[in-house]
């Protein structure tokens, strides 16, 4: 019956994305989105009841999680439509509305920036419709147009810079588009330029023209964000990171598993779609489309 039930949560949860409708909290579970590709020191998740749970490799992520990493900790996540979040040490961001169909790559996604240092691989979602994904600041936002972004937010104030494409060679910057409310008006500008960044220094204030980062200020940024502890790897981020940095490290092995661990997972929900996968199948360390079960709820 628990298998069951699971099946029928999977066709109505695709259902739901399908039609850009909100699927938190429906029939009392929280919807997975994706999954922990790496973390280093102490990261916590808490979800939209409070319950608050130490990330490991490969724990599922659930929408409406709350991420938080402690002092010298770093995480990096995976959502289903493979866009990739990465935080530095002593930082939050909230998960606030995903809706993804497998099959089209239609979906949205929304995320919020509480403070800390964080970086953002754009996935499917912002590849086929870039305003459907949007990362807001503690005052301002971020539009995507198919590429990798990394900030910094302290209080109301934020910097947020173009990092360049996610990790091929050649391939053009992409654009962002960092905006703030002024007077009942959005206004913002267009970063089309690798390493360039603006600033939003609080709420009301209109971000500044675009200006090319100092070496200590992406230095701050990408050095923050690496996970080359031993043994973790930064998964998709990785190359990209070889790229910036040639001396870092990571494990081949553990992003090889990250990988396989969001191919099941699209694989699942495909099969879904298109009324497969009658008796649901394993994904280790993690079932796809799946709610938190009672018996599994973490202590504080």
């Amino acid at each position: 019956m628990k298998s069951l039930n699971k099946v029928i949560w999977i066709s109505v949860f695709l259902v739901l994305m399908a039609a850009g409708l909100p699927v938190s909290g429906v029939f009392g579970q929280s919807v997975q989105i994706g999954v922990v590709g790496a973390v280093s020191g102490t990261a916590r998740s808490v979800s939209s009841a409070g319950d608050e749970k130490d990330l490991q490799n490969g724990d599922p992520v659930y929408l409406d999680d709350q991420l938080i990493t402690r002092d010298e900790a770093r995480l990096q996540i995976l959502l289903m439509d493979e866009t990739v979040f990465t935080l530095g040490p002593s930082s939050s961001i909230k998960l606030d509305g995903f809706a993804y169909d497998p099959v089209s790559d239609d979906g949205n996604l929304k995320a919020s920036v509480i403070r800390g240092i964080f970086r953002v691989i754009s996935g499917k979602i912002a590849h086929k419709k870039p305003e459907n994904m949007q990362v807001d600041l503690p005052a301002g936002s971020i539009g995507f147009r198919g590429t990798m972004v990394a900030g910094k937010s302290e209080g109301m104030r934020s910097l947020v810079a173009l990092l360049g494409p996610e990790g091929r060679s050649g391939a053009a910057p992409g654009r962002i588009f960092v905006m703030n409310l002024v007077d009942g008006e959005q206004i913002g500008v267009e970063i089309s330029e690798k390493n360039y960044g603006t600033i939003i220094e609080g709420a009301g204030v209109a971000p500044l023209d675009p200006f090319k980062l100092s070496e200590s200020q992406l230095n701050e940024l990408t050095g923050s964000l690496n996970l080359s502890m031993s043994g973790n790897a930064e998964a998709m981020g990785s190359v990209a990171n070889q790229q910036e940095n040639p001396d870092s490290k990571f494990d081949p092995q553990d992003m090889s598993h990250t990988m396989s661990l969001i191919s099941q997972m699209g694989e699942y929900t495909r099969k879904a779609a298109q009324g497969g996968m009658l008796t649901p199948q394993p994904v280790t360390p993690m079932v796809v489309g799946g709610g938190r079960d009672e018996d599994s709820k973490n202590e504080p």
